[in-house]
C-alpha cells in the first residue's frame, strides 16, 4: 500500500514537472495573496467626459486600477488626451469609434501616413496604457491587464482589418486570437488576469438582450468577438484562471423592444464577463434641498470592502457630506451624474460589482447604485 502511494506521488510530481503549463498554474495560485481591490470600469464614452468632474468621482470612489473600454469619440484626441493625463493607475482599449476616420478605405492609407493622424496620436498619448494585443502588469495589485482585439465593431469578421494588418501584423482572426493568447500567457504566475476588450467574446448567448446580442434585428444573434472566445478557452486549457472579462460596445439600452435593457453580468465556466457600455454615461439633475437626493442610507456600501459609510460624516472619501452638499444648493440647481461601475476583487475573484452614478455638485456623492453581481449569490457548483 506504501510502495504504491509513493509511486502515484511520485507519477503525479514528475508528470506536473514535464507540464510546465500546469506547474506555472500551481504557482499562480500558490503564490495569490489576499489582497482586496477596487477596479473603476468606465464604459463607452462616446465624448461624455469632463476631465474635472470625472476626475473629482474617481478621487472619491477611491479605486486602485482605472479600466477604459474605449468609443471615447471619433478619433477625440483631446479627450484621450485628458484620460491619458488622468492621476490613476489605468489600462485603455481603444473601440471602433476611436479609429473611425482611418477605418474609411478612400482615405486610410493617407491618414495612417500622416504623423499627426487622430489614431496615431491617441496612441502616442495613452502609450503602455493602450492594451491592444498586449498586456499590462501592476506588481503591487499582482493583476494583469489582458488587452483584446483593438477598434472591434463585433461580428465575426475582422474589424479595421487594414490597421490590424498594418499596426499588429494581424491578418484574420486565428492570428488575433494567438496574438491575446501569447500576451496572456506571459503574465507574472502570481497574478490575477483580467481581460479588457473593446467588444465582449462570443458564446455569450444570441439573444437581442443577451450582454453581446444583436439588438437591431428582431431575429438577434450572436454580436461577440470569436477571436476573444478563443484567446480566453485557450488560457483556460493551460490551467490559469480568467477570474474577469470587462468590454463594453453593446450598449445597455436596446434598439429594439420589448426589453429595454440587455444584460451586464454573466458568471460563466467560473469566470464573470463584464458589459460597462452604459451611453449615454452623463446625466444631468434637478436637486434642492430637501429633494429626493437627500437619503441618510445614500452612501451604505460604497465604502471599500463593508466599511461603513455614512452621509453625514463622510468626510475621508468625498471632502464633503451630502446633506453639506446639498445645503449648498438652491432650488433648481442643476448637478451632473455620471456612470461607473465598481469590481471589488479580493485573493483573485471577483466579490461584487456595482453600478453607480456619482453626482457632482459642490463635492461628489453617489445619488444611485445597483448590486449586478455578488460571489455569495454564486452557487458552489458553478
Amino acid at each position: 500500500g506504501l510502495a504504491s502511494i509513493s509511486s502515484a506521488s511520485f507519477t503525479s510530481f514528475f508528470t506536473l514537472l514535464l507540464n510546465p503549463w500546469m506547474l506555472r498554474a500551481c504557482e499562480r495560485t500558490l503564490a495569490m495573496a489576499a489582497h482586496p481591490l477596487r477596479l473603476a470600469i468606465v464604459g463607452d464614452v462616446h465624448d461624455d467626459w469632463n476631465a474635472i468632474q470625472d476626475a473629482k468621482a474617481l478621487q472619491f470612489l477611491e479605486p486602485d486600477l482605472v479600466l477604459f473600454t474605449g468609443d471615447f469619440g471619433e478619433e477625440n484626441v483631446e479627450l484621450v488626451r485628458d484620460i491619458s493625463n488622468l492621476d490613476f493607475p489605468k489600462a485603455v482599449i481603444l473601440g471602433n469609434h476611436d479609429a473611425w476616420w482611418s477605418t474609411y478605405k478612400l482615405i486610410h492609407f493617407l491618414l495612417t501616413s500622416l504623423p499627426d493622424s487622430g489614431l496615431k496620436l491617441q496612441l502616442t498619448r495613452l502609450g503602455k496604457a493602450h492594451v491592444g494585443y498586449s498586456r499590462l502588469d501592476f506588481a503591487k495589485l499582482k493583476l494583469s491587464v489582458v488587452g483584446g482585439r483593438p477598434f472591434s465593431s463585433g461580428g465575426q469578421s475582422l474589424s479595421a482589418p487594414r490597421l490590424c494588418k498594418r499596426r499588429y501584423a494581424v491578418r484574420n482572426l486565428k492570428e488575433s486570437a494567438e496574438k491575446i493568447t501569447a500576451a496572456a500567457l506571459q503574465a507574472p504566475p502570481e497574478h490575477s488576469l483580467v481581460f479588457l476588450a473593446h467588444n465582449g467574446p462570443a458564446g455569450l448567448g444570441s439573444q437581442s438582450h443577451d450582454i453581446c446580442g444583436k439588438d437591431w434585428i428582431q431575429e438577434g444573434g450572436d454580436h461577440g468577438d470569436s477571436d476573444l472566445e478563443t484567446a480566453i478557452a485557450a488560457v483556460k486549457q493551460k490551467g490559469l484562471k480568467v477570474p474577469l472579462v470587462v468590454f463594453g460596445h453593446m450598449h445597455q439600452s436596446l434598439q429594439l423592444g420589448p426589453i429595454l435593457e440587455r444584460t451586464m453580468v454573466v458568471f460563466s465556466d467560473r469566470t464573470v464577463y463584464l458589459n460597462a457600455a452604459v451611453v449615454p454615461r452623463v446625466r444631468n439633475k434637478m436637486i434642492s434641498q430637501t429633494g429626493s437626493l437627500h437619503r441618510n442610507n445614500l452612501l451604505d456600501g460604497v465604502g471599500r470592502f463593508g466599511k461603513e459609510v455614512e452621509s453625514k460624516h463622510d468626510t475621508e472619501h468625498s471632502g464633503t457630506s451630502l446633506a453639506g452638499a446639498l445645503n449648498r444648493l438652491d432650488w433648481g440647481i442643476g448637478i451632473t451624474e455620471r456612470h461607473f461601475v465598481l469590481v471589488d476583487f479580493d485573493d483573485g475573484e471577483v466579490k461584487k460589482i456595482k453600478e453607480v452614478w456619482v453626482a457632482i455638485g459642490d463635492g461628489a456623492c453617489t445619488d444611485e447604485q445597483k448590486i449586478l453581481y455578488s460571489s455569495d449569490s454564486v452557487p458552489a457548483s458553478s
